[in-house]
């Protein structure tokens, strides 16, 4: 049992990538309009499985380092890998593929600070926060994504200038935690 929550988490990591292909490669015209939910389907499934094997591993007390070192390394291939789909079927717009960028780069730079010795660096509230408000934007991208190869498109591209907006919000949010992530781990 100990070897579960960890399970869960590397499984989060490898079906990111079914998420980025089912993103990308659209079901065939004519394809029963559940086949078009797909993406969010799996994308919210896997985000909510990071509840459960957090959940898991205290549960069964099975918390570990590899689990503590994987789970955030889960959310942002998810993050990651669901933004730069979204901006590749989207060409590329301005604002959310800067936004993608910048959440990207924060992560990846704190990934590297993670593996390297010295001060720990635990997540902070405004890091969950960031999180939620990615999960939350690309939810919403990824809604109004389906909805639009269903046909249903009037009225969206409102609400999906909001969900861009919310991954904006998370990117300022990510500089912001990546300066104090920053100022932890090289202070005195």
């Amino acid at each position: 049992m100990f070897r579960l929550p960890n399970a869960f988490t590397i499984c989060r990591c490898v079906l990111s990538l079914l998420v980025g292909y089912t993103i990308i490669v659209a079901p065939p015209a004519g394809a029963a309009p559940a086949m078009m939910f797909m993406p969010l389907l799996l994308f919210v499934g896997l985000a909510a499985t990071d509840a459960v094997d957090g959940y898991l591993a205290r549960k069964l007390d099975a918390v570990s380092e590899l689990g503590a070192l994987l789970d955030p390394i889960a959310d942002k291939l998810l993050i990651a890998i669901s933004l730069l789909c979204i901006c590749y079927i989207q060409d590329w717009p301005a604002l959310l593929t800067v936004s993608a960028g910048l959440i990207i780069l924060r992560d990846s730079i704190i990934t590297y600070l993670r593996f390297r010795p010295g001060r720990s660096l635990p997540v902070s509230q405004l890091a969950k926060a960031k999180t939620a408000l990615e999960m939350v934007g690309v939810s919403g991208l990824l809604l109004v994504f389906v909805l639009a190869r269903i046909g249903v498109t009037d009225g969206w591209s409102f609400v999906a200038m909001g969900f861009q907006l919310a991954v904006a919000a998370a990117a300022i949010l990510s500089v912001w935690t990546c300066v104090q992530y920053l100022r932890i781990r090289f202070s005195g």
